[in-house]
């Protein structure tokens, strides 16, 4: 869902909702060059495997394989695939403000075809 609700984010060119997903340290790059990265690209249909859990020092760790397909305003679909890892520090050991899920790390590369054709295999990170 988390997955999901970020590429709604960026679907509705709301890149500052979307860029929040990453969590507490922002995102992977300064925010103008996350948002510019998405400057020509109109809509991004998303696809998700299932979902691997491993848990260490306090934190939940998911591992989830993502296939996106995205059409720029050019009309253009270009496809890409790869692996989300998202984070949940245990409530419990939080004081507020809590910190909710968040994406941890994201790798994606080029890739041609299906979305579920090309759902990669995700080794727990």
């Amino acid at each position: 869902a988390l997955i999901r609700s970020f590429y709604n984010a960026v679907n509705r060119h709301e890149y500052a909702r979307a860029y929040t997903y990453f969590g507490p340290n922002g995102g992977p790059k300064p925010y103008e060059i996350f948002a510019q990265g998405y400057a020509d690209t109109q809509f991004v249909t998303v696809a998700t495997g299932t979902a691997q859990s491993d848990g260490a020092a306090g934190s939940i760790y998911y591992t989830i394989p993502v296939a996106i397909d995205a059409l720029s305003d050019d009309g253009h679909h270009r496809q890409f695939a790869g692996c989300y890892v998202t984070r949940l520090i245990e409530p419990g050991n939080q004081d507020p403000p809590v910190v909710p899920m968040y994406i941890d790390k994201a790798a994606l590369h080029v890739a041609h075809g299906r979305l579920g054709n090309i759902l990669p295999d995700c080794p727990l990170q």
